[in-house]
């Protein structure tokens, strides 16, 4: 009888010893499959910090352009009637009488010239108005004919039918190069409300909220000095651990409980069958 029994011990613990083995790969393919996951879930995060990098430094990239551009601009304008920046000034046209070439609103590029051999008839000239009703304005008009050391300008509009009056080369700040479609945009656009508040206080909005969420990022570090990227692939890391630890020991409580019972359930048969 005592061998029996222990010939029923050695089967339930040959059975046992398969059973993790059966059971214990389903559990090490999930374990894979969930470490997989958290794996992902961490390098989408990664990615989704640097593209919020990349649309923060491109808003940014706008703002600063924009700001020191027209802020260069303004500081020579007040310190010069020939605001040159590279060479080059920007006016906007306010009348229709070089239409239709030039229309109203339109952003030019005006190029500095040297002297009077540089310009001929035909070119469109930006110059200071001196006398009767362009006097103190800035003109745009297109050369008619130069005399000695006069110009003589007149609008190409069809409803412009005299000239202007006569200025000599030190009136002239420049010559027409091209209209500019960027700059005429953006000079729309601050003209108008809103579109100030779309190109400058939108974005500077974002990048102030760009700025708070990093800064909050670093806050988050941990004494190690490890970002919250760092932290959380980590975090995937010790999670995985205690996941397997934990599969572990249930299935070893299991298969204790399971070999428990097979040997009351033979034990009960051996009384039944005495």
């Amino acid at each position: 009888m005592e061998s029996e029994k222990k010939d029923v011990l050695q089967q339930n613990s040959s059975e046992e010893s398969k059973q993790p083995a059966a059971e214990g790969a389903p559990s090490d393919s999930a374990g894979e499959d969930a470490s997989e996951k958290k794996k992902n879930k961490a390098k989408s995060g990664k990615k989704r910090s640097k593209i919020k990098k990349i649309v923060g430094g491109f808003f940014t990239a706008i703002v600063v352009v924009t700001l020191v551009f027209f802020l260069v601009v303004l500081v020579i304008n007040k310190a010069t009637n020939k605001p040159y920046v590279f060479g080059y000034a920007t006016y906007t046209i306010v009348s229709g009488s070089m239409e239709p070439k030039l229309e109203i609103g339109d952003v030019i590029l005006v190029k500095k010239v040297n002297s009077l051999d540089d310009l001929k008839v035909g070119d469109i000239i930006t110059y200071h108005g001196r006398q009767g009703d362009l006097a103190g304005k800035t003109v745009t008009h297109q050369i008619l004919r130069i005399e000695g050391d006069k110009i003589v300008t007149r609008g190409i509009a069809k409803w412009v039918t005299s000239e202007d009056p006569a200025i000599t080369f030190n009136d002239v700040i420049g010559k027409y190069a091209r209209k500019s479609g960027f700059l005429t945009v953006i000079y729309a656009l601050f003209l108008n409300k809103y579109g100030f508040l779309f190109i400058i206080i939108i974005p500077l909005l974002i990048l102030l909220v760009v700025q708070i969420v990093n800064f909050r990022r670093a806050c988050k570090m941990d004494k190690e000095g490890r970002s919250p990227v760092e932290q959380s692939a980590e975090e995937v890391k010790q999670n995985t651990i205690k996941e397997k630890e934990d599969e572990i020991r249930r299935k070893a409580i299991e298969e204790y409980l399971a070999s428990k019972k097979r040997i009351e359930q033979a034990g009960q048969k051996k009384k039944n069958d005495k």
